[in-house]
């Protein structure tokens, strides 16, 4: 990592990746590409490194570089993996002629579970070889009467309900139902705010990765101050004042004050 003043910083305790997010933020895409590029050389199986070279190539510009990189990914990637859908959308951007980024056709989908008969049925057929009707899952205990003349569904209402017999619920049709729900759990609704509310947890998954970001500004910033630019060192500083929790905030306020006696 280099300085203002052009020194070289390097600091084992600031991850390749939250480094090269720095340089993106302040707009230095070249020494973000050195930074992952340098990274991958020493860790070659780490993976998000190199996706962040493709978004940092694609800021670039550098469709070719880009496409050498994405190729090489897609034999390391699964082709339904998230990560490679993420290639894919970036490389739709940079490059959308390549065949590569394009997605593969939508299967049709097989029914499951239904066999279909060799030849048509006649349903209306009914000749003396035809299967006696299915049984449906009518309750036994519900009357009815059905006469063959005109084909008429005529209901029998059920007997009178006996005094002392258990308590029914007898409906206008004549048909009884008895509900019955011995032990029946009663579930407690949680409050949803306690919860996973994805909404909370997008916030504070956002908030943790700007204090970690945040972070590691301020080991550059002492490593800056170290190599002797107290000028980088400030302005990293000063960001982490404004944006950071109160511990970053006090451990910035300590080194900019340490740098104002110098």
């Amino acid at each position: 990592m280099e300085t203002t003043q052009g020194v070289a910083v390097h600091s084992e305790d600031v991850d390749p990746l939250a480094e090269a997010e720095i340089y993106l933020a302040y707009g230095r895409d070249e020494q973000a590409e050195q930074t992952l590029q340098e990274a991958i050389r020493q860790a070659p199986e780490r993976n998000e490194l190199k996706l962040k070279l493709l978004e940092v190539l694609q800021a670039l510009g550098d469709t070719e570089r880009f496409d050498i990189l994405a190729k090489e990914l897609s034999a390391i990637l699964d082709p339904d993996s998230a990560d490679w859908m993420y290639v894919g959308t970036l490389g739709r951007v940079v490059n959308p002629s390549n065949p590569l980024y394009r997605g593969g056709p939508t299967p049709t989908p097989t029914p499951v579970g239904v066999d279909l008969p060799a030849k048509p049925v006649d349903v209306l057929s009914s000749g003396s070889d035809a299967a006696p009707a299915a049984k449906v899952g009518i309750d036994e205990g519900i009357p009815f009467e059905l006469e063959d003349g005109d084909g008429t569904v005529s209901i029998v209402p059920a007997p009178e309900v006996v005094a002392g017999t258990p308590a029914t619920k007898v409906l206008d049709e004549g048909i009884d139902f008895e509900v019955s729900l011995p032990g029946e759990e009663v579930v407690e609704v949680a409050d949803p705010m306690s919860v996973g509310n994805p909404a909370v947890a997008t916030n504070e998954a956002s908030t943790d990765a700007l204090q970690l970001e945040l972070s590691t500004q301020l080991d550059l910033a002492s490593a800056y101050f170290d190599m002797g630019d107290p000028e980088a060192a400030g302005e990293l500083l000063r960001e982490v004042e404004r944006r950071g929790d109160a511990g970053l905030r006090e451990r910035a306020k300590a080194l900019l004050d340490k740098i104002s006696e110098t």
